[in-house]
């Protein structure tokens, strides 16, 4: 099998988008992700994200390090209470 990459069509957001499941009649069933329910916007980057979804990206990425600095400093600060 061979894969080419071709430029000269505009690829599509490969975002997961929920439309209620198949039984409630939507195209996107989470046990089968299927490219029928993905996004299927033009994207406009190498990770193949449209813009909405890159900043949704984003806003998780950040809040998950903000999560886990909070984390990590209430650890050093009860381990500091703790030697004193």
């Amino acid at each position: 099998m061979t894969t080419t990459n071709d430029t000269s069509k505009s690829a599509e957001c490969w975002w997961p988008v929920s439309r209620g499941g198949p039984s409630a009649g939507g195209r996107y069933d989470r046990m089968d992700r299927t490219r029928t329910g993905d996004c299927g916007k033009p994207t406009t980057g190498p990770d193949l994200l449209c813009d909405r979804h890159r900043a949704k990206n984003l806003e998780k990425r950040v809040y998950r390090e903000a999560m886990e600095t909070g984390a990590r400093q209430r650890a050093e600060f009860y381990a500091k209470k703790a030697k004193s």
